[in-house]
């Protein structure tokens, strides 16, 4: 997304936004997000910890699979412990925001925009 519309304040400006620039703003914001990578060793994080709403906690675990356990047990990481620096440092705190009813809205609105734009075109020819 281009800067200047991600840091546009909603106030009296959004009149002077084009379909495309509302379309484009909508589509990021209410988009899923990846989960973040760790910024420390840039591994993919971890769901933590989860709260009312939308929030949700991400951060690198300390622990990994084993492989010499069957039942799919987990151990703590070679030169790592529970809830180390590592582990805090790593966190990252989410507000979900993605919906899907806002993301089908802008694909309806799309479509409906390009069937008037070449319906126009038509009745131009």
């Amino acid at each position: 997304m281009r800067k200047e519309l991600q840091d546009k304040e909603w106030n009296d400006q959004y009149e002077e936004l084009t379909d495309e620039d509302l379309i484009e703003i909508l589509t990021e914001r209410y988009s899923p997000k990846p989960i973040p990578l760790c910024r420390i060793c840039g591994n993919k994080l971890r769901v933590e910890a989860c709260g009312p709403g939308s929030y949700v906690g991400y951060a690198c675990s300390p622990y990994e699979e084993d492989p010499n356990n069957p039942e799919g047990k987990l151990r703590l990481k070679k030169g790592r412990e529970f809830c180390d620096d590592h582990y805090s440092r790593s966190r990252v705190d989410s507000y979900k925001s993605s919906d899907r009813t806002v993301l089908e809205l802008v694909k309806r609105f799309e479509l409906f925009w390009n069937r008037k734009l070449v319906k126009s075109k038509d009745m131009r020819e």
